[in-house]
């Protein structure tokens, strides 16, 4: 007994003795304190991020250069496929990292619980009610769909549907544009596509403002994100 007695005051002094949490202590499971950060997006995420961001204002003015007609000796287009050929294999580099980090299955695929949210997560979004707290650090169902959609399936889409709108492509993949009836009508889709994806992006732009503009730049900048608790403003 007397050296049960003497462990368990010796345990209890090493608790009392161990330095409290302090921000960033933990990237695994980071305190929902206000004012304390953790690691949100990976450095490959917000390279791909980036990236992205660059590929598609290329594309989007190349794209209108190529549907105007007003090109500069087909530098348009000459941009619109290189700058489509970095996309698609920035999007091949993301699935691998999001399979082989469990970022997919993790964070990003929406599950049965999930779902059940839908409703009361779009009428936040409607009342500008924005996550705060321990539900900030995670993302809600509405953005796990779009994201979902955007990167397996919108994209994926856009990339297929301007390949087989190209006569180019065609020489080298004959019958490709079969898969949607028609190079014209391939041609339609794919820019009715970019439309949806512009208005998304649009959308996610006004989300970042809408949710503390400098807490969500400087995330995907240096990865950390800062909790904050209702009407509290990031001001470092």
């Amino acid at each position: 007994m007397g050296r049960a007695d003497e462990r368990d005051r010796t345990l209890k002094r090493i608790a009392s003795d161990a330095p409290s949490p302090t921000r960033g202590d933990s990237d695994l499971n980071p305190p929902a304190l206000s004012g304390a950060s953790y690691l949100r997006h990976p450095l490959p995420v917000r390279l791909v991020h980036w990236i992205n961001v660059l590929c598609l204002l290329v594309l989007t003015i190349s794209g209108v250069q190529i549907y105007t007609g007003r090109q500069w000796f087909g530098v348009g287009r000459w941009h619109h496929f290189f700058f489509a050929w970095i996309f698609s294999l920035n999007g091949l580099f993301f699935t691998g990292y999001a399979l082989w980090s469990g970022h997919l299955f993790r964070d990003l695929l929406p599950r049965w619980n999930d779902l059940r949210q839908i409703g009361s997560t779009l009428r936040n979004y409607l009342r500008l009610r924005h996550p705060e707290g321990e539900e900030a650090r995670r993302y809600n169902v509405l953005q796990k769909i779009a994201y979902t959609g955007v990167v397996f399936g919108l994209g994926p889409l856009i990339l297929l549907t301007g390949l087989a709108s190209s006569a180019g492509v065609e020489a080298v993949i004959p019958g490709l544009h079969d898969l949607f009836g028609t190079r014209q009508r391939a041609r339609a889709i794919h820019f009715d596509l970019t439309i949806l994806f512009i208005a998304y992006t649009a959308a996610h732009l006004l989300m970042v403002v809408l949710t503390g503009f400098r807490n969500n730049v400087r995330s995907m900048l240096t990865g950390r994100y800062r909790i904050l608790s209702s009407g509290e403003r990031d001001e470092e």
